[in-house]
């Protein structure tokens, strides 16, 4: 036992133990402390910080790539995670919000470590509006708009009730407090919501976040002008028109406890007004006229909905068509449909009869060959409407001779045909290639009455071409809305036995082409080049548009950033077909 009393002395020797060991202790002392606090040094700077311009980064083909967070959305798969590594707000332009709704964006880890951030979406940039509008993407999954899309990292603000908890025990005696007055945060489900396109189906927002508080309510502001107290917990608006809503809950006091985001809704639950009226002088001349001052007149058709005639989305619209014999419209044929998905349907019999004029007179021109005499076709009165936004129309009379031109009721119209090239054939300085200008009846299966709805226009042969050569035809995209305003459905270019077949309302579709259209450019500025080329192999067909100097490809396999559909290749005897059927085998006309 006395030898453990010193046993009780090395418990005082840490106090001794620089003076027992003054040349190593203290030499190991301050080298392990230097060790220790560089290493403290680099953990909170782990060279995670993003360089400039690094706003974000995904992995693609399980590599880690890194970008602005627009490369990043243009590059990431379906259901890839993109990864936000800056604090400030950073805007996607012209994001298609079905692709952007299969995406996930987070936060980086590395450069926000609170573990309360949340990335969110709106659709004004927050650091300019106060209250911009939020975009939940999940609810765009089914939209087909395309809109600026502006992403921030914001921290939701967590519970601090879990800060104090260390203060030790007295803080439990606390805790039933946020029992009785719980946090109070609104919460809604949008169904059908699409903020980016005009509709018909009013979107239902569920609310979620009442506590079970006597006086307490849900209230709702449209355009910030009112509140109104709901009674339930759900909502549709019944209005027509565009304005934003906003939810949120008050207390028994009225004051607002919780406040939702804002929600843009564009609705237009009402049909198109249509007028129709027959000329009581003619008995054949048919005008439509339609107007829709809220998401616009869409659409038309003459065949109870089998086939469409675009009217451009314009609050009004006007179409006039001359018929060359006796028809009769039956109850829902005519419709016209509006873009947000309302269509009016007649509810009588529309009847055109020829009305008896001097000379007896008889039946418009028919679709026989040309034999260098004037034809008089089907006269389209030449629009008189005020609407800006139309296109005017032109009389459908053809020339009666050959024209390097198109020239339609003495109007001249932006149509040329040219010789590009011609092998073994020293083509003169202004020479003009030419054609013959045709109106003719396209058939419709199921009608029997068939309009005189399609120009033919058919070069004149050049005697002295016998290599290979390319025959170019020229027009911009007003001229198919002019000759589709004027009646015409359909521009056929012919060469030899060979024929293309051009809808007059439109054949141009794809990204691009979208993106150029909701851009603003004009119809004025599409033009278009179709190309028929004659080597060892027959003809070739080739279309392309110019906008702005950019040169587009048109491939008919609706595939690309643009191209054509509804265009229809193949010899002569084309035209005896109903047009609504050569999509059934359009690869084997093409390949004719």
């Amino acid at each position: 036992m006395p030898t453990e009393a010193p046993a009780d002395e090395p418990t005082e020797v840490p106090m001794d133990a620089p003076t027992e060991a003054p040349g190593q202790e203290p030499a190991d002392t301050p080298s392990a402390a230097p060790d220790e606090t560089p290493s403290a040094t680099e953990t909170p700077a782990p060279s995670t910080t993003p360089a400039p311009g690094y706003e974000a980064w995904t992995e693609a083909d399980g590599e880690k790539v890194t970008g602005t967070l627009e490369e990043m959305v243009a590059l990431a798969a379906p259901q890839a995670k993109i990864y936000i590594a800056t604090e400030k707000t950073v805007k996607v332009r012209d994001a298609k919000l079905r692709d952007v709704a299969k995406l996930t964006f987070l936060p980086d880890p590395r450069v926000f470590t609170q573990g309360d951030e949340q990335v969110f979406v709106y659709a004004e940039d927050p650091d300019k509006v106060d209250m911009p509008t939020e975009i939940d993407l999940k609810e765009c999954a089914e939209s087909e708009g395309e809109m600026d899309l502006f992403f921030r990292v914001e921290s939701v603000g967590e519970d601090e009730e879990t800060t104090p908890a260390p203060d030790g025990t007295p803080e439990p005696a606390e805790t039933p407090e946020p029992t009785e007055e719980p946090a109070i945060e609104i919460a809604v489900t949008a169904r059908d919501y699409d903020p980016a396109r005009w509709t018909s189906v009013a979107p239902t927002f569920e609310l979620r976040g009442l506590p079970d508080i006597e006086g307490y309510s849900y209230i709702y502001t449209r355009d910030e002008e009112r509140i109104y107290t709901l009674e339930g917990d759900t909502f549709s608006p019944d209005e027509d028109g565009v304005y934003t809503l906003c939810f949120a809950i008050q207390d028994e006091w009225g004051d607002i406890v919780s406040i939702s985001r804002y929600y843009t809704v564009k609705l237009d639950y009402t049909e198109p007004a249509v007028s129709v009226e027959v000329n009581e002088d003619t008995g054949l001349d048919m005008m439509i006229e339609a107007q829709d001052n809220q998401s616009g007149v869409r659409a038309l058709s003459l065949d109870g909905g089998s086939s469409w005639i675009s009217l451009g989305d314009e609050p009004t619209a006007t179409f006039g068509r001359t018929y060359a014999s006796a028809t009769t419209l039956y109850a829902g044929q005519i419709m016209v449909l509006d873009a947000a998905g309302n269509v009016f349907i007649s509810e009588e019999d529309v009847v055109l009869k020829p009305v008896a004029s001097e000379g007896g007179g008889g039946g418009g021109s028919g679709s026989g060959e040309g034999d260098g005499t004037t034809k008089k076709a089907v006269s389209h009165g030449k629009g008189t409407g005020t609407d800006e936004g139309l296109y005017d129309q032109v009389e459908v009379e053809t020339a009666t001779g050959a024209e390097h031109q198109l020239t339609l009721g003495g109007e001249t119209l932006q149509l040329t045909l040219d010789l590009a090239e011609a092998e073994g054939f020293d083509i003169p300085q202004g020479y003009q290639a030419k054609f013959l200008t045709d109106l003719r009846s396209w058939p419709v299966e199921g009608m029997a009455v068939r309009t005189d709805d399609t120009v033919v226009l058919t070069a004149v042969p050049e005697p002295e071409l016998t290599g290979d050569h390319e025959y170019q035809w020229h027009f911009n995209g007003e001229v198919l809305k002019l000759l589709g305003n004027s009646g015409i459905s359909y521009l056929v270019l012919r060469i030899g036995d060979d024929v293309i077949a051009l809808p007059t309302g439109g054949f141009t579709g794809g990204t691009k082409y979208t993106e150029l259209k909701m851009s603003g450019v004009s119809t004025r500025k599409f033009d278009y080049t179709v190309s028929m080329s004659y080597a060892h192999q027959g003809c070739a067909f080739a279309l392309s548009v110019n906008v702005d100097g950019e040169e587009y490809a048109l491939p008919l396999s609706a595939t690309g950033e643009m191209y054509a559909y509804d265009v229809y290749t193949g010899t002569a005897d084309l035209l005896e077909r109903p047009y609504d059927t050569l999509g059934n085998d359009r690869e084997t006309e093409e390949e004719q």
